[in-house]
């Protein structure tokens, strides 16, 4: 079974419940995170409208204020006292402060490995209708401490179609409505198309000019909710189904849903983070499972399976409460004659 414990880097995941069936949501660090304060569209917008101020006696505690925030875009969080951004555009901006941290939130960190190169990607920048075509309306200017965090500044903008990143850390966020139509050679640059998302119309609100209508990315409420970080497994709130523990090969996050569904005893899945789930990994079946015992800020994400009671299970049918045979896996599998 898959066994975890806290580092510093597990401090920029996430802690999230949720049943939205989407990839998985993640924290990215703005312009390295550490020791950086959160901002607006420059370093110096600090506007109270921006962020909800909010106690919390750790990250942890903050992630799951924002997860919690439909509205939320990234934390800031520094000793005991934790901002929600909710600004409506994001965290485009940092600024230099000891003992702060500025995370920026995706909702479906699967976006991130989905971006396509242009042309190649590496050695080109990003262009409109030709190799000439570089207008200061096609995209916004921002600084990034790498392509993943370049990245993920376009994944939480709606208008973005790409990014063109170069090496010393200037972030092209292609907001060009036809997309990025050409490449141009730029040994420092790489140009990536943004994933297409799935879109629907939200209700219509009537404004003076008529009736206005947004796009947003439509999740599918499959029942299963998601705990990011938790992990369960034997002596740690939960226990394993025979023979499936894990499954002898690899599945999906669909494909192992499905198996825990075919057992009757099955109160969820746990898997390793990553990719939202597209690719095949490790999958472990749990039964018996108790949240509250359960690992925290763990490299593996568990999801309840629809109606299953993982909150108050009766004690006596947790194998970890009556540890009668705890040492079996260390016996002698030799008879030394004792009767």
């Amino acid at each position: 079974c898959p066994t975890s414990s806290g580092s510093l880097w597990l401090q920029l995941k996430g802690s999230r419940t949720s049943n939205r069936g989407v990839g998985e949501p993640d924290f990215f660090p703005v312009h390295g995170g550490v020791d950086r304060s959160c901002r607006g569209s420059h370093d110096k917008d600090e506007l109270e409208s921006h962020y909800i101020s909010i106690p919390a006696t750790t990250m942890d505690d903050c992630k799951q204020q924002c997860l919690s925030n439909s509205a939320c875009k990234g934390i800031e969080y520094s000793h005991l006292s934790c901002r929600v951004w909710t600004r409506q555009q994001g965290i485009q901006a940092s600024f230099q402060s000891a003992g702060s941290t500025c995370l920026r939130l995706l909702q479906d960190a699967s976006a991130m490995s989905k971006f396509k190169a242009v042309d190649g990607g590496k050695g080109k920048g990003c262009r409109g209708t030709h190799p000439s075509d570089k207008q200061e309306s096609y995209f916004k200017s921002t600084t990034a401490s790498t392509l993943d965090e370049c990245k993920s500044i376009c994944v939480q903008d709606a208008e973005c179609q790409g990014v063109s990143y170069q090496s010393r850390g200037l972030c092209e966020v292609w907001v060009r409505p036809e997309g990025i139509g050409a490449t141009a050679d730029d040994s420092e640059s790489i140009c990536l198309e943004a994933p297409p998302t799935t879109t629907t119309q939200s209700p219509s609100t009537t404004t003076s000019g008529g009736t206005e209508t947004t796009t947003t990315t439509a999740p599918i409420d499959d029942g299963w909710e998601l705990h990011y970080g938790l992990n369960c497994y034997k002596h740690h709130g939960a226990q394993g189904i025979w023979g499936k523990d894990p499954l002898d090969e690899r599945k999906t996050l669909e494909e192992c849903k499905e198996e825990c569904l075919k057992e009757q005893q099955c109160s969820g899945i746990v898997m390793p983070q990553g990719d939202g789930g597209d690719s095949a990994k490790k999958c472990w079946l749990r039964r018996n499972v108790r949240k509250s015992r359960c690992t925290t800020d763990s490299p593996y994400n568990f999801w309840a399976r629809p109606g299953a009671n993982i909150e108050t299970i009766d004690n006596s049918t947790i194998e970890e409460s009556t540890p009668c045979c705890d040492g079996y896996e260390s016996w002698p599998n030799v008879d030394n004659g004792v009767t």
